[in-house]
């Protein structure tokens, strides 16, 4: 097993002192301080969770008892657990970021996840909601009533500007601006701020819904009685609309945002584009999230093939 070297520092007598639990509470008390989102701590603490879990049923309670061997024996176990290798790249991810904060914290220490590849994960195109899903669950909602004026103008939301769920459910009135088209999302994943733009239909849902409100709580989107919609209250919604219009099966809130990207890079928009009014922190984000089907790539082969355009050039000279 991989040991540090005897040290008689203080600085390796706290690795060698301080359990590998607590190690990972400081980590994620230092990623609160930093203004890491709630949602991204959330989803480091299940991640290390597992894996402080796992080490402690194999005997390994210390940081310093961490070596490569018993990270391969973690990953293995999530693969015999029917963990997808989308999956297990996820716990790679975050255990990386856990042990680099270690490295910064710790002179000397180096994390053992250095002598480990990444697990490889295939890139296949998911589709996400389609433009005829939206129209069916869109069908399913009574304009008459306050639900269906809210649930018709959430569902164009999602897929109209391709936010997340969880900055959809934070916007207040003050960050959307109805005329103008647009929604300030002040903070994004990782606070990174940007703007959003919807079209004029959803404009009209937006102010048919806002017109149907009598109460004075400032999130856009509430329940019947008053209370702020929540992450669950719309995965309830989905699943009946999503009966009521007779879908095989329920989209997510994020099956909106990649139809809603993936539509748009259809109809001609940019990547560059794209992936700025998706809040990515760089084009490959972008592009492993826009893995296009061969259908698309058959649709973009006949519209820019070279030797179309060379067969036109030859006409249009004689």
């Amino acid at each position: 097993m991989h040991q540090l070297k005897p040290d008689t520092s203080t600085q390796a007598q706290r690795i060698f002192q301080v359990s590998l639990s607590e190690w990972v509470q400081s980590f994620l008390t230092d990623c609160k301080v930093k203004g890491l989102t709630s949602g991204t701590i959330s989803f480091y603490r299940r991640k290390l969770t597992t894996f402080c879990d796992f080490s402690t049923a194999q005997m390994v309670t210390r940081l310093d008892e961490v070596d490569p061997d018993h990270l391969r024996r973690f990953f293995l176990w999530l693969e015999e657990n029917h963990h997808n290798p989308g999956g297990r790249h996820t716990f790679f991810r975050t255990l990386r970021a856990f042990f680099y904060w270690v490295e910064a914290e710790e002179e000397g220490y180096r994390s053992p996840l250095r002598k480990l590849k990444a697990p490889k994960v295939s890139i296949e195109p998911i589709e996400g909601a389609t433009l005829d899903d939206l129209t069916k669950l869109l069908a399913t909602c009574d304009n008459k009533t306050f639900v269906g004026k809210r649930d018709y103008a959430l569902l164009l939301i999602l897929y109209d500007t391709a936010i997340r769920i969880r900055e959809c459910l934070s916007l207040t009135w003050n960050d959307i601006h109805i005329d103008d088209g647009a929604i300030q999302i002040k903070k994004g994943k990782n606070n990174k701020p940007r703007i959003v733009f919807f079209s004029t239909e959803t404009r009209r849902a937006l102010r048919s819904y806002a017109k149907s409100r009598h109460d004075d709580v400032p999130y856009v989107w509430v329940t019947a009685e008053g209370q702020p919609l929540t992450y669950w209250g719309v995965i309830s919604l989905l699943k009946r609309r999503a009966k009521e219009a007779g879908l095989s099966q329920t989209p997510s809130p994020h099956d909106f945002r990649r139809g809603s990207a993936l539509t748009m890079l259809r109809n001609g928009a940019d990547v560059v584009s794209v992936s700025r009014l998706l809040g990515h922190s760089g084009l490959q984000v972008t592009l492993r999230y826009l893995a296009q089907t061969e259908t698309d790539l058959k649709n973009a082969h006949d519209t820019y093939s070279p030797i179309n355009f060379l067969k036109n050039k030859s006409g249009q000279s004689k």
